[in-house]
């Protein structure tokens, strides 16, 4: 069993027949209720926390690596 919520990435119809031809049922939850799923809305909580500051931290480098260019001219 699959449980998911009802983003239009899960919904659509490639997920359906994918499930289907493997023999996995999907759990949808209810639309407006997180709740439904609560472990599973923490963990992508903090992993989009994560993701966003090794992206501000790329940035932060490929932005201090381009203004510390010294010039000798």
């Amino acid at each position: 069993m699959l449980k998911s919520d009802n983003g239009s990435e899960f919904a659509g119809k490639v997920m359906d027949r994918w499930a289907y031809e493997n023999g996995i049922g999907i759990d949808f939850s209810r639309p407006g209720k997180p709740t439904d799923n609560a472990a599973v809305e923490s963990f992508n909580g903090r992993f989009r926390q994560e993701c966003l500051a090794v992206a501000d931290g790329l940035q932060s480098s490929q932005t201090s690596l381009c203004t510390g260019v010294v010039n000798t001219g």
